[in-house]
C-alpha cells in the first residue's frame, strides 16, 4: 500500500508542456525517469504514487483528493511539486503547513483536502526582468529556459529523499 502521494502540478495539453507553470509536472517526469516507470501517467510504487492531475491548475485539488481518498493517504503524506514566481530561478524551497502563496494549484489542493499540512516543493520561476511579471498569466504560460534541467533534477531528488 502506498504511503505517499507525489503530485506534479501543471496544465494538460502540449501547448503548456514546457511552460513555467508546468515545472512541477516536469519535475515529476524526472522522478518517473529516475524510477524507470515512464509508461503510465500514474504509477503505483512500493511506497508512493506519482500523480499529474488531468485537470487544469486551478482544479488540481480534485484529482489529489480522489487519490488521497482511494489510497487512504493523509494530507501530511502528500508532496506537491510546483512553480513559484517569487523564488529565484535555480532555487528550490521545501515547506510544509504554510499558505498557497497565491498559487492557484496549491489553493485548490488546500481547499479540497481542507488542510495545508502537505509538503510543497516550490521550484523557482521568478522572471529575470521585473517588467516581465506585469502579466503573471502570460509569463507563467511562456516557454521555460533550456537551462532548467538541472534544477528539475534537483527537485525530483528532493521529493525522493522525502519519501525514502
Amino acid at each position: 500500500m502506498a504511503h505517499f502521494l507525489v503530485v506534479g502540478l501543471g496544465n494538460p495539453g502540449k501547448q503548456y508542456a514546457n511552460t513555467w507553470h508546468n515545472l512541477g509536472a516536469l519535475a515529476l517526469k524526472k522522478i518517473e525517469s529516475i524510477n524507470q516507470t515512464l509508461h503510465q501517467e500514474v504509477k503505483k510504487q512500493s511506497n508512493f504514487i506519482l500523480l499529474q492531475p488531468k485537470n487544469f491548475m486551478n482544479l488540481s485539488g480534485i484529482d489529489v483528493q480522489q487519490y488521497c481518498e482511494k489510497y487512504k493517504i493523509p494530507p501530511e503524506n502528500v508532496i506537491v511539486l510546483c512553480d513559484d514566481i517569487y523564488i529565484e530561478r535555480g532555487k528550490i524551497k521545501v515547506s510544509k503547513c504554510n499558505g498557497d502563496g497565491g498559487h492557484n494549484g496549491l489553493r485548490s489542493i488546500t481547499q479540497t483536502l481542507m488542510s495545508n499540512a502537505y509538503t510543497k516543493i516550490r521550484i523557482g520561476a521568478k522572471p529575470l526582468d521585473i517588467n516581465q511579471k506585469g502579466n503573471t498569466a502570460d509569463y507563467v504560460l511562456s516557454q521555460i529556459d533550456s537551462n532548467m534541467e538541472e534544477i528539475l533534477q534537483e527537485a525530483a531528488e528532493k521529493a525522493l529523499e522525502l519519501i525514502s
